[in-house]
């Protein structure tokens, strides 16, 4: 399953400044299980290793500052909690959206104890990595 976000829209319109030349397939989100490729299809951290960078730092820092810097201190714990696991429901797998839930609401809690993004930022990279991890065997 793929998600079709802005980026890909304006990618198509030809006004995104990070499109890929050459080549282009719509679907920054994706998730799902590879069960076969073709033989000239690389690994995706091979073919585009600044995807690997956006996954693990831009995406995890924008998330963090938005759901629970923002929308905690709006919303508070469980609607934050709830548009978090929404913003997952593309990925076509309820696992993902109850466990982006249940990680919505542990980090929502920790946020409103501590008052500090840097531990959210962590935990998320260090929940990012682990399904990279178990999914891609990164």
């Amino acid at each position: 399953a793929i998600g079709l976000n802005f980026a890909d829209v304006f990618a198509i319109w030809g006004l995104y400044s990070a499109t890929p030349k050459g080549e282009f397939t719509p679907g920054l989100e994706y998730a799902g299980v590879i069960l076969k490729v073709g033989s000239q299809v690389q690994g995706v951290w091979e073919k585009n290793p600044l995807f690997l960078y956006y996954l693990l730092s831009v995406r995890v820092v924008a998330e963090e500052v938005f759901f629970r810097g923002f929308l905690v201190r709006k919303w508070g714990i469980g609607a934050s909690s709830v548009a978090f696991a929404l913003a997952h429901a593309f990925y076509g797998s309820l696992a993902e959206v109850l466990g982006a839930f249940v990680l919505g609401v542990l980090l929502a809690k920790a946020y409103t104890s501590y008052r500090n993004l840097l531990p959210n930022i962590f935990a998320h990279l260090t929940y990012n990595l682990v399904i990279l991890k178990l999914l891609f065997g990164f």
